[in-house]
């Protein structure tokens, strides 16, 4: 289910009833590219190295999009706004968010053959590996999106939402 993940979760709980200190804020995050629902662990990322896996993705790799230094800079990302319903808070992209230009289609089954919907975005505090922070769903919800070689898969300014309700 989108939204936050497990990781994120524990981290603010931690944060508001324990008074424990969260850490450092990552100075990027990167967005990710998923074959079904991430749940609260990141699962169903693309693969770009393993061609018998299921979802591979010829030269798929997370995109790395700086944080703003604070709540009066939005050069990467928007102020806060209001989401849906109203009383969710929701923060934005402000610039193109591109991934690398496909050898081959992405998200194919294991062991090959047609691409297949990417239906999830997610959030890492890496390039790989890392620790997933939480979730969307590609519009049109339930239908994602084809990649086929040579379209390079990206999302436009105000397109990627990341919501709290």
């Amino acid at each position: 289910m989108p939204g936050f993940s497990d990781y994120l979760e524990a981290k603010i709980l931690d944060w508001l009833f324990k008074r424990t200190a969260s850490g450092t804020p990552p100075n990027n995050v990167y967005v990710s590219l998923h074959n079904g629902d991430p749940e609260g662990a990141g699962a169903n990322e693309l693969q770009g190295s393993n061609p018998a896996a299921d979802g591979y993705s010829p030269a798929y790799a997370r995109v790395q999009v700086p944080t703003d230094l604070d709540n009066a800079t939005n050069t990467n990302w928007s102020a806060k706004g209001p989401g849906s319903p109203s009383t969710a808070q929701k923060i934005t992209n402000q610039a193109i968010v591109a991934f690398p230009l496909p050898s081959g289609a992405w998200n194919q089954p294991a062991g090959g053959g047609a691409a297949r919907a990417i239906l999830y975005f997610g959030f890492f505090d890496a390039g790989s590996g890392g620790n997933f922070l939480g979730s969307g769903k590609i519009s049109p919800a339930d239908i994602g999106v084809l990649v086929q070689a040579g379209q390079r898969p990206s999302f436009d300014a105000n397109q990627l939402a990341f919501q709290v309700e």
